[in-house]
């Protein structure tokens, strides 16, 4: 064992004074015993050794590290209520497998010899708290580390945290500290509010855990921030969560928070919204996510967003979830910005993707193959869409629409491309009166093909056009509203030659080069615009030395 070196925490010189009185009072030296091992049983454990984590955590220090051997460790501990946190003044102590109050490391996944590298899968580690309070607590201005721990079988009811009566944080709570979590996999917990994980005044990081089958009887069955500035949320897998809303996660008055490589899928809002991921007032950062499967009794399969002008949604794939409204995603009160996000097989009445109040900022965005009244809906959003695709969507039955643009909303689409939208049954772009709103929608170098109804305008709304390539509609304009041209208005008829994905532009596509200046600078995937003579319509620019097949010679040597 190491003695603990004190110096180098004292720069000042009252410091080094105050440490040689203490050497010539003849107090002993005060040491960390680390690393501490925890162990079912200590028999031909290395020294020190303990056989309960909470044992452990009481005689170490900061900076110790505590490693914990493969086993089930059950017993929970009450413990002073921690600063901090939310509880009636009649409540003195809390429940919990383990109170963390020091800047420590906790690491799970050895053998009883301690070799390294620890192995968490054939070593499970797994604090079970059997139902009768918390897993885990975490409390202070501390930064512990925690990893490779399985935490399951915690139950937060009566233990409060959140205010008044609710309880919070079945699995892990976290309150105040700057925690990391890696490689752990929190299962099995129950709470009003974040049934795996709560986490308040806290820029946590949580990095490749698995968060399973956690219940929320409010919101945030697998996990809710609240508070929680800067927090870091990577490479995470939420699963089979549920509550009543944001069945997998729920940000709440958290900025700067940062989602990133996250895997949310197959988690439920069994009564209300968000069955995947619920954003409010968050100014998050949500890229390179899968958020897949998941199901909503009401709004936002995939994601709700409420109140956040400054989040930003960038390339998520956002797939196969479902809801009443907003089968992948809803936007409510939120200007926030969506960037190269795809929007793809998600079912719902109404839309795949619903803007309601929001003013968004969307570029390079796909929205395909969605079963829904239409693929996108905007009601009272005067939002700005760049280089989108809306291609292949459907109702259940037959028809549908790729756009429906009501409610006096007033858009701008710039390079859009509209496609195949109900099967040739369907309507490419609606724009019509809801609750007596009327709307008018400003379309810019679109290529709307493969409809019955091309574009439909209800009486008293109306489309600004200019720049259109129609192809395959029935009918191309239909409806007794007001079609008004730009002034160069630019309509085309012809074979946009769309490539096998539906909406790329081949060699020879009616398209090339007929579009009027916009200003945009770039295409769907980044391709500078103009290629040629002008911008080509919709979100695709074909690049010069695409337009060529290139053949190689085959040479054949005996």
């Amino acid at each position: 064992m190491k003695h603990r070196h004190l110096f180098s925490a004292c720069a000042s010189g009252l410091g080094l004074a105050l440490i040689l009185v203490w050497l010539l009072s003849g107090a002993p030296f005060i040491y960390a015993a680390s690393p501490h091992h925890v162990a079912l049983d200590c028999t031909s454990v290395p020294a020190p050794c303990h056989t309960s984590l909470q044992e452990a955590v009481d005689a170490a220090v900061t900076g110790d590290v505590i490693l914990v051997a493969t086993g089930v460790y059950t017993g929970v501990h009450a413990r002073p209520r921690p600063t901090g946190y939310l509880a009636s003044p009649s409540m003195t102590t809390i429940t919990q497998v383990v109170l963390i109050n020091k800047t420590i490391v906790i690491r799970g996944g050895y053998t009883t010899a301690f070799t390294e590298p620890p192995d968490p899968v054939a070593n499970p580690t797994t604090l079970n708290a059997a139902g009768q309070g918390r897993v885990m607590v975490i409390a202070g201005y501390i930064s512990p580390t925690i990893e490779g721990l399985r935490l399951t079988h915690g139950d937060a009811v009566q233990q409060q945290g959140e205010g008044g009566p609710h309880d919070a944080g079945g699995g892990v709570y976290v309150v105040s500290a700057t925690a990391t979590l890696s490689n752990n996999q929190i299962f099995s917990n129950t709470a009003y509010s974040g049934g795996g994980l709560y986490l308040r005044y806290s820029a946590t990081i949580l990095n490749g855990n698995a968060i399973l089958s956690n219940t929320g009887s409010s919101g945030g069955g697998g996990l809710k921030l609240i508070y929680c500035d800067q927090a870091v949320l990577k490479n995470n897998f939420f699963a089979a969560n549920a509550a009543p809303s944001a069945g997998g996660l729920f940000v709440n008055y958290s900025n700067a928070t940062t989602l990133s490589g996250n895997t949310i899928v197959s988690n439920t809002a069994t009564t209300g919204l968000a069955g995947g991921l619920l954003l409010q007032v968050s100014a998050a950062t949500v890229s390179q996510n899968f958020i897949l499967s998941n199901t909503a009794e009401t709004q936002g399969g995939g994601a709700y967003v409420f109140g956040d002008d400054n989040s930003v949604l960038s390339g998520n794939l956002i797939s196969a979830n479902s809801a009443d409204s907003g089968g992948g995603l809803e936007l409510y009160q939120s200007d926030t910005t969506l960037i190269s996000n795809t929007i793809s097989a998600n079912t719902a009445s109404n839309a795949a993707l619903v803007l309601y109040y929001s003013n968004a900022a969307l570029s390079e965005n796909i929205i395909v193959s969605n079963t829904a009244g239409c693929g996108l809906v905007m009601r009272r959003s005067n939002a700005t869409l760049t280089n989108t695709v809306v291609t292949d969507n459907r109702a259940a039955t037959t028809g549908g629409c790729g756009l429906s643009i009501v409610d006096g909303s007033q858009p701008q689409l710039v390079h859009t491309t509209v496609a195949r939208n109900g099967g040739g049954q369907g309507t490419g772009v609606n724009v019509s009166t809801f609750a007596s709103q009327a709307a008018t929608a400003t379309l810019t170098n679109t290529i709307v093909s493969g409809h019955f109804w091309g574009i439909y305008i209800a009486s008293g709304n109306t489309a600004k056009l200019e720049g259109t390539l129609w192809y395959s509609n029935t009918v191309d304009q239909y409806g007794a509203g007001f079609f008004i041209s730009g002034t160069a208005e630019r309509n085309y008829w012809g074979d946009p030659h769309f490539a096998e994905d539906g909406y790329h532009l081949l060699s020879g596509s009616a398209a090339i080069d007929r579009g009027v200046n916009t200003g945009a600078l770039d295409d769907i995937d980044g391709d500078s615009r103009p290629q040629g003579g002008g911008p080509d319509l919709g979100a695709d620019e074909v690049v010069a030395f695409d337009w060529y097949d290139i053949y190689l010679p085959l040479v054949i040597r005996n």
